[in-house]
């Protein structure tokens, strides 16, 4: 686990802090993924970070779109197929990790 946000620089543009996709390529399109976020720390996953990660391995590889990358954060197996128009489709599992009763937490 990260116990310290990543530094992302120029930091003053920046006050509020920024959300870090760490990525490794592991297979031909297959892709290793850690997420940092601003305000919660490391996460196990990140739906909008992981669309973004696969559209930016289509951009980096030259990979001719449609393609579908398997991204793998802590979380679990997380499949993202960007088409022909750049868009993103996101399949996974949903999995419930805690249940709150926000009232108690809006009684002021």
């Amino acid at each position: 686990m990260l116990e310290e946000p990543p530094v992302v620089r120029p930091r003053d543009s920046y006050p509020e802090g920024v959300n870090v996709e760490f990525v490794q390529i592991t297979g031909e399109r297959e892709l290793s993924m850690r997420v940092y976020e601003r305000g919660s720390g490391e996460t196990r996953s990140c739906g909008t970070g992981t669309c973004a990660v696969a559209l930016a391995a289509s951009i980096h590889t030259k990979s001719r779109l449609p393609i579908t990358w398997v991204i793998n954060p802590p979380g679990g197996r997380l499949e993202v197929t960007i088409d022909a128009h750049s868009n993103a489709v996101l399949v996974g599992p949903a999995v419930l990790i805690k249940d709150v009763d926000i009232s108690e937490y809006l009684i002021a």
